[in-house]
């Protein structure tokens, strides 16, 4: 381990340095515990190639430093040290990196970082929800969504309700796939706690959809497959139906847009909602029959 740390420092082409990280991951992967005392040496390693010129270099170095966290004890300065580089980051490149960093380190360690931490990502990766690139925009939401499985349930409420506010900054559309996109993955992680917000989740749904633009139908629709998919998981067939009967239409027209991402994503919603309905309905059956 020891001299790959140190020849992935030396000034190497970018494709042996992706090579070496890709090996540093797999020592990850197998050796565990028994690398735990080169974890400072390796974050070094790791965080400095969150800035090199090579896309592939930075997404290893940031999976890297997500597993390697798992080995470490001390979780809050590396948050503010990413933190810190998404705020001065000089190009949308490193920005998206670094926050797709932090995003693997709170997917990981989140446990082990302290409650201001977390609420600090939370709301940096909220800050560039609506950034014009891509990337960071997409890392943004998983930030989000990493940080959201660790928060109280009160700041998890406050952060959720900023997602779903309306108002007429939010009308960009970058801005509003980002909030879709964050809120997707809160529920994913978080769905128990946000049982609470199911009105305010429904009411930003239908808004969305009432969005003609395609990237918003589309992340309209993943959002409200998470919905069911959390409904689903916590066995609240009830709401299933209920968001079934609000969003059935939305989801017609969905499926039957022109865009073929539109018509695919509305298309795996109703699927997913039919079958378990058609399930559930099965298992009534089943069971009535036992019961004669």
């Amino acid at each position: 381990t020891g001299p790959l740390i140190r020849v992935v420092g030396d000034k190497f082409p970018s494709g042996v340095k992706s090579a070496i990280l890709q090996t540093l991951t797999l020592l990850l992967e197998k050796g565990g515990a028994a690398l735990r005392p080169f974890v400072p040496q390796l974050q070094t390693t790791f965080v400095k190639a969150l800035s090199d010129p090579m896309k592939q270099v930075r997404q290893r170095g940031a999976k890297a430093l997500g597993m390697l966290m798992g080995l470490s004890t001390r979780v809050d300065p590396l948050i503010t040290e990413l933190s810190t580089g998404v705020s001065s980051a000089e190009s949308a490149s490193a920005r998206s990196t670094m926050l797709e960093a932090l995003a693997n380190v709170l997917s990981i360690a989140g446990s082990k970082a302290t409650p201001a931490a977390i609420e600090k990502s939370s709301q940096l990766g909220i800050s560039f929800l609506g950034d014009a690139d891509e990337d960071t925009s997409t890392a943004a939401a998983k930030c989000v969504g990493a940080a959201t499985a660790y928060l109280d349930d009160a700041s998890l409420q406050s952060c959720v309700l900023r997602l779903v506010a309306v108002s007429g900054a939010d009308q960009d559309l970058p801005t509003i796939v980002g909030k879709l996109s964050a809120t997707t993955r809160a529920l994913e992680t978080s769905a128990a706690k946000l049982i609470p917000l199911r009105g305010e989740l429904l009411s930003y749904f239908h808004w969305a959809f009432g969005d003609p633009r395609n990237a918003v139908r589309v992340a309209s629709c993943r959002a409200l497959a998470a919905l069911f998919s959390s409904a689903i998981a916590l066995g609240d067939i009830d709401f299933v139906r209920q968001v079934m009967d609000e969003f059935v239409m939305e989801l017609v027209d969905a499926a039957n847009n022109s865009s073929p991402d539109v018509r695919r994503e509305g298309l795996l919603t109703l699927k997913q909602v039919n079958d378990v309905l058609v399930l559930f309905c099965s298992l009534n059956h089943l069971f009535a029959v036992r019961c004669r």
